[in-house]
């Protein structure tokens, strides 16, 4: 880089140094031209000629640069001093080119040291011709370019003064700089002048050149024409100029991102822009680039650095809009082996796949004469065409069809219409022999050839149909060949859909090459979809199937552009019914997926998509049709499924809560789940606030069940947060109000009356009611000590909806309570609350802190508390709530030989015998081998009551009835009765029947037994057992039948709910039928003894 930048310099250093020593001659020579100027006797002597005089008039005027010996021969030999004006007009009005000057330069030379009148003459008609006003524009731009630069370089040749050139150069300088600061038309005029002439008049260097120079620190040669201040003076007009194009051209840049982002705005809604926005659009694009090209070029001429515009935000607009897609190239690292893996599975379905469709075989390694005839950088174009910046509009190819392309589309932003004329038999294209050279037929080769083709249909892998391809290249590559195999492969069968891919690579592979197969081919199916599109038959669908499949390989090989691809789904769409919906299912599900994924083609087919998908929801349709619209669309555009998160499990603690609350929860087991959630862990503030998000996700129950769980958080709820809301920053005082509660702030007057109209209701007996009056106390305090503020009074009244809501909220919960009728006794009752707190709380042993606390009461409080609310939550005991009652008939069965007090005194006291602490820290010490051993046990246990159920064992009768007879003749007198009951030995025994046999007859006999004996023992705890047992079974039975009530209601609400659907269909009569066989003729005309 080194080596070229000096090379480029010391170039530049010779031919600009070549170049003044030159001009510098030049100029000497035509400025004494004066004192070497010859007689007029020599110039008598020449040639005056009229009619070779108005010749040379005439060459001049029509000027070339071939004419230019015959010029300056011309001028030795004629006397053209009577010819001056018109030499002088003539070469003012000519029209030149660029590279006409120089010679230009050279004649006005020899004519200007030949002749003095020359000069001014010349003069004079640069004056009319360049001669400008301030505000007219410029007719022909390309002619007054080349006329300032060829006046410059007069001026430097010498044939005028600086005295006498320089004013007008100068007048049309600022006249082109300050009549155009707006539109820039004059760039081009002033750019080529700072390029021929900017050293001499403005001492300008190239920008590259400039830079160079200063990083070596070599001088640069400069002309000496004019002095630096004037030199200074145009170099700052040519700046200002400048800086007027560099904010056009920002500007323009602004405007042209606003239409790029309200194109992109289109294309991401409807796919597509409409032909005039599209125009609009390059034409603005154009005008801007051809602005900025010369700006760059200007700022090289000036010694300016190029323009830097800000970077581009159409990318991440397209970025941001295509987030949801799969396909987001910029955003994927591709030197990361995962994202080059990623974008691979995004647009192919594996790599053998992709290497199919794009590693094609080069014929130039295997035939090293054939010539390419697709360029490289054209096929590459074929396969990535631009459709982000310009999406062409569906064309119709107006060499196949020219009198079907009207009724095509009408071209508007309403996008396509297909017209009602449209011709129905249009014919399709048929190439037959005829058409073809009949003297390339030899018979030699049509063997071969038909050979081939009939083995075409044989290559079904990648290895076959490229060494097909090559064959063809290499011995079949004849015009004539060509035709054959286009026509072979356009009508393949339409059930081969196999072929299709094959055929496809065999095109891709000839391209380069034979490009005339696969251009013949996409005209081919192009007008063969078009011809079925407008047929609009019903008929030949697996033909439509094959040809839409057939573009669908071509685009993936690159061969089929994708507009026009895009083009042909749109036409689907349009009419999107029956067929038509296989052939755009079957496209999509050929190429679509290609198309999804490709960059520039991406958001017009995604809009498509979403099209397909809203006609499909909006159209009734087949089902069969509505499963290939599903099939093909997330084939293309999958659901995308997030990767399951790892989410932590919950501790077993959590889940019990949870299914407590939300599995658990009903009328019958609210009592039980009470119990549990006092003993849940509030003290621990990660626990509590657990606990707090389970009891607030009302959502997550049934709607039924919100008032019980409403009910069971009252019951959880102290008083603290409504406490808080009439005392945490309030100040009683009316002298010096709160800035946190201000007096006229009723907030926390709303907030707590609300909370007491939520949940008062479940406050109604015992300690709970006993709270809620003392705190409805504190709230009366509170409300006359806000009423008593001394804003209130005749300019501002208290608020009327406070004072009902106050009113209603305590008559709701305390209908019979007489409210305070001011302050002063609200203060009385409220003194006389806090000494009796201060007397129970000198007397308890311990605080309740701050925060939600483990509330801790005992089992007479809990007992309590239920016997208070069974009116409010209706619940019994169920069978499961708790192993209390189970295990006290467990323990009186298998304690039935116990003594009597023994079993009271373990009825009346826990079942295992410990509190619940205790059990909680036996349950701590149990080791996992004791709990699979106790799980392991129960399920021993439930299987063994399972089967003892199933099996109908006729249980042992332990008590046998004592006979009537025998009842009858033990029955007592009153005396008896009277007697036996005064006496205490008797009241102590059991009397028993005892029954024996002497033979076959029993024998019966009076038995008393103490009741301290075992025998009288058992039977008495017997019965105990049987009768808790009967008990517990009507309990139970009770239960069933009033949730069996519950649920019947609870169905019958929700069946009343439902909306009711009437069926407008009357119900049809049933259609009479004839009776079959012979007719009866006594039930028609009645029997003879009737009529009789």
């Amino acid at each position: 880089m080194f080596n070229v930048s000096f090379f480029q310099l010391e170039e530049y250093i010779l031919e600009s140094t070549k170049r003044l020593q030159q001009r510098e001659a030049l100029r000497c020579i035509n400025l004494s031209a004066a004192n070497n100027r010859p007689d007029e006797s020599v110039l008598s002597r020449l040639d005056s000629n009229l009619k070779k005089n108005t010749a040379f008039v005439r060459k001049l005027k029509n000027y070339t640069e071939s004419q230019r010996e015959s010029i300056l021969k011309d001028c030795e030999t004629l006397n053209l001093s009577k010819y001056i004006g018109e030499i002088s007009s003539a070469i003012c009005e000519t029209k030149i080119k660029i590279f006409d000057i120089p010679a230009l330069i050279e004649i006005c030379s020899v004519i200007h040291r030949k002749y003095a009148d020359f000069g001014p003459a010349f003069l004079e008609s640069w004056q009319k011709s360049l001669s400008l006003k301030k505000d007219s524009k410029i007719s022909n731009l390309s002619k007054f370019r080349v006329d300032l630069r060829f006046y410059a370089e007069l001026i430097s040749a010498g044939i005028f003064t600086l005295k006498d050139g320089l004013p007008l150069l100068g007048s049309v300088l600022t006249t082109l700089v300050q009549s155009d600061k707006e539109e820039h038309s004059n760039i081009s005029i002033l750019l080529s002048f700072c390029k021929a002439c900017g050293d001499d008049f403005a001492g300008l260097v190239p920008y590259k050149i400039h830079v160079l120079a200063e990083e070596k620190k070599t001088p640069l040669p400069q002309s000496d024409l004019l002095p630096l201040d004037k030199k200074k003076n145009v170099r700052q007009l040519l700046k200002d100029y400048y800086a007027s194009v560099v904010a056009h051209v920002m500007n323009e840049y602004r405007e042209l991102q606003s239409l790029e982002r309200q194109a992109r705005k289109i294309l991401n809604s409807r796919g597509e822009l409409s032909p005039e926005r599209k125009e609009a659009l390059d034409a603005k694009k154009e005008a801007f680039d051809r602005l900025f090209g010369m700006a760059l070029q200007f700022s090289e001429a000036i010694e300016q650095p190029p323009i830097a515009l800000p970077e581009n935000d159409m990318s991440k607009e397209s970025e941001m809009s295509d987030q949801g897609s799969v396909y987001v190239e910029s955003k994927l690292n591709k030197d990361d082996e995962m994202s080059s893996k990623m974008l691979l599975h995004s647009t192919w379905d594996d790599e053998e796949t992709r290497q199919f469709y794009e590693s094609l075989p080069d014929l130039k390694g295997y035939i090293p004469h054939l010539q390419r005839k697709i360029p490289l950088d054209e096929a590459s174009k074929t396969k990535e065409e631009p459709l982000a910046a310009e999406i062409e509009e569906d064309k119709v190819e107006a060499e196949i069809v020219p009198e079907v392309e009207d009724l095509i589309f009408e071209k508007g932003d309403s996008g396509p219409a297909v017209a009602d004329d449209i011709p129905e038999d249009i014919p399709v294209p048929v190439l037959d022999d005829e058409e073809l050279d009949p003297g390339e037929k030899a018979t030699t080769n049509k063997i071969l050839l038909d050979s081939f083709l009939s083995s075409l249909p044989n290559c079904v892998s990648r290895e076959k149909i490229d060494s097909a391809a090559v064959e063809f290249a290499m011995a079949l590559n004849t015009r004539y060949n060509r035709k054959r195999l286009v026509r072979s492969m356009f009508t393949i069968h339409r059930t081969r859909l196999d072929l299709l891919p094959f055929y496809g690579r065999f095109a891709a592979t000839l391209y380069p090459y034979v490009p005339d197969v696969a251009l013949e081919l996409v005209q081919l199916l192009k007008h063969d979809f078009k011809y079925h599109v407008k047929k609009k038959d019903q008929i030949n669908i697996e033909t439509k199937v094959k040809v839409v499949r057939f573009i669908g390989e071509l685009v993936k090989f690159g061969l089929y552009p994708k507009s026009e691809a895009l083009s042909c789904l749109r036409m689907l769409l349009f009419d999107f019914t029956y067929h038509h919906i296989e052939m755009a299912c079957n496209m999509l599900e050929t190429c679509g997926k290609y198309l999804f994924h490709s960059p520039e083609t991406h958001q017009r087919t995604k809009v498509y998509l979403d099209q397909i998908m809203r006609k499909k929801s909006v159209i009734a349709m087949d089902s069969r049709y509505t499963t290939m619209i599903e099939n093909a669309y997330y084939q293309i555009n999958p659901p995308e499924f997030s990767p399951a998160s790892t989410k932590p499990p919950r501790p077993p603690i959590k889940e019990f809560l949870r299914k407590l609350i939300y599995t658990d929860l009903s009328k019958v087991t609210s009592r039980r789940i009470i119990k549990l959630l006092r003993r849940w862990n509030w003290e621990e503030k990660q626990m509590a606030s657990y606990g707090i998000k389970v009891l607030s996700s009302a959502h997550r129950i049934k709607y039924m069940n919100i008032k019980i769980l409403a009910g069971v958080v009252a019951e959880l709820f102290s008083y603290q947060v409504l406490y808080a809301l009439i005392s945490f920053g309030v100040s009683f005082d009316p002298e010096n109000p709160s800035e946190a509660d201000p007096p006229d702030s009723m907030m926390r007057l709303r907030l707590a009356c609300t909370i007491l109209e939520t949940c008062g209701i479940y406050f109604t007996s015992g300690i709970s009611k006993k709270r809620l009056d003392y705190f409805l106390t504190y709230l009366q305090h509170y409300y006359w000590v806000k009423k008593s503020f001394p804003i209130w009074g005749d300019d501002l009244s208290w608020p009327v909806d406070i004072e009902h809501l106050y009113q209603g909220t305590l008559y709701a919960l305390r209908p019979k309570l007489r409210p305070f009728k001011n302050l002063e006794k609200a203060e009385k009752e409220v003194d006389k609350l806090e000494k009796e707190f201060l007397c129970t709380m000198e007397s308890a042993s311990q605080t309740t802190a701050d925060g939600l606390t483990t509330i801790r009461e005992t089992a007479e409080e809990e007992e309590l508390y239920f016997e208070e609310n069974e009116e409010i939550f209706e619940e019994t005991v169920e069978g499961d709530e708790d192993l209390r009652e189970e295990r006290e008939i467990t323990l009186s069965q298998s304690q039935s030989s116990q003594p009597h007090s023994l079993q009271e005194d373990a009825l009346q006291a826990d079942p295992l015998g410990i509190t619940f602490d205790e059990n909680r820290e036996l349950e701590a010490k149990q080791s996992p081998e004791d709990e699979d051993f106790l799980a392991a046990y129960e399920k021993i246990l439930t299987e063994t009551n399972y089967d003892a159920g199933r099996l109908h064992v006729k249980s042992h009768q332990s008590d046998i009835a004592v006979p009537y007879h025998l009842k009858s003749s033990t029955k007592k007198t009153i005396e008896q009765i009277t007697e036996r009951s005064l006496s205490p030995e008797e009241s102590k025994a059991v009397s028993f029947v005892l029954m024996t046999r002497k033979g076959n007859k029993p024998q019966y006999k009076n038995l008393t037994v103490s009741v301290e004996s075992d025998l009288a023992k058992n039977l008495i705890n017997r019965e105990m057992a049987e009768r808790m047992e009967k008990e517990k079974v009507k309990r139970l039975t009770l239960d069933i039948n009033e949730r069996q009530e519950e649920e019947d209601y609870m169905e019958q609400i929700t069946q009343l709910q439902r909306p009711s659907v009437t069926t407008m269909n009357r119900e049809r009569k049933p259609k009479y039928q004839h009776p079959k066989g012979t007719p009866d003729a006594d039930l028609i005309f009645g029997s003879k003894k009737s009529g009789r």
